[in-house]
């Protein structure tokens, strides 16, 4: 029970970090709290984002790439996906995952552009 804690209270601090553009103290926490539990998909989200706003884009498509195999229908998964390639000019994969993304939530906004009344089409 006390490493779900010390996992949770990790991935909340990670959070933070992110927020305030922290990324080198974002990265490190949330990697500590997959240390713990390798398979923490929030942890693994909040890797993932943290590494594409760090400019790490392959280790950002690799890491939301576990978190969409791990949990299909976490529609902010495939919107921070699609983010990373859209940032790597792979529109082609960046449509699909932010399109499957607004399929899952319509209320992502960075999603909005691919819902196909766009230039994006």
């Amino acid at each position: 029970m006390a490493d779900k804690q010390q996992v949770s209270n990790l991935v909340e601090s990670a959070r933070k970090f992110l927020k305030e553009s922290d990324f080198e103290l974002a990265l490190s926490l949330a990697k500590e709290a997959l240390l713990i539990d390798p398979n923490h998909v929030t942890a693994l989200f909040v890797l993932g984002t943290t590494q594409r706003r760090a400019g790490q884009s392959i280790d950002a498509e690799k890491t939301m790439l576990r978190v969409v195999d791990s949990v299909l229908q976490l529609a902010a998964a495939h919107q921070e996906l699609g983010l990373n390639y859209l940032g790597r000019g792979q529109l082609k994969k960046a449509k699909r995952a932010l399109r499957m993304s607004l399929q899952q939530d319509a209320s992502l906004p960075a999603s909005w552009p691919f819902s196909g009344t766009s230039s994006f089409q």
